[in-house]
């Protein structure tokens, strides 16, 4: 069978990998929380966990695989930058210490499908204004978060968009009514 190799940092894992069978559409809500430790992995059927995300894992090309990233991981992810454009499916960096200048490290990424980023207060909108090339994503979750109305103009291009979630952002009606007319078949969580 077909496998891709997946590589991670040696020293230290960055983060849990799981995996699926099957196409998007698929939930996943993140285990890790901020202040430490793992939530049980209830939430999240059909997701197996492969493992941690340290060294080289040997993955089939045919599972859809999710990097779930630990909060402390989100300081630094230009470890994304070791894997191949479609490596991964999903990727999780909801509650991470993350910030705008590390989502440039996701913008190589171009078989990512599905994003979540939210409850990361230090993320705006010139943040989010890097990952608008990823143009194959379907899922973007971004609730609680500092973007604006802003981000939504810029979006424009994200034509596969099924799923949005802005729940929690000071974003307008105005340009949610906007985004939605041009997005059609998008959902738009608002709250």
């Amino acid at each position: 069978a077909n496998t891709r190799v997946l590589a991670f940092p040696d020293d230290a894992s960055v983060g849990c990998l799981h995996g699926r069978t099957g196409p998007y559409p698929y939930e996943f809500h993140g285990r890790f929380k901020k202040e430490g430790g793992i939530l049980e992995d209830t939430d999240n059927p059909g997701w197996d966990i492969i493992g941690a995300a340290k060294g080289e894992i040997a993955v089939s090309a045919e599972v859809t695989v999710l990097l779930e990233i630990q909060p402390e991981a989100g300081r630094d992810l230009s470890f994304l930058r070791r894997l191949a454009a479609d490596d991964l499916d999903a990727i999780w960096l909801g509650n991470t210490f993350a910030d705008d200048s590390q989502l440039v490290h996701l913008t190589h990424l171009s078989g990512l499908e599905w994003l979540d980023i939210q409850n990361n207060g230090a993320i705006t909108d010139v943040g989010l204004a890097r990952i608008n090339d990823i143009a194959n994503l379907v899922h973007l979750g971004m609730h609680w978060t500092r973007i604006t109305d802003s981000t939504l103009e810029k979006m424009s291009d994200m034509e596969r968009l099924q799923y949005l979630d802005i729940w929690g952002c000071e974003i307008s009606e105005t340009a949610v009514t906007q985004f939605k007319q041009g997005h059609p078949n998008c959902q738009v969580r608002t709250k």
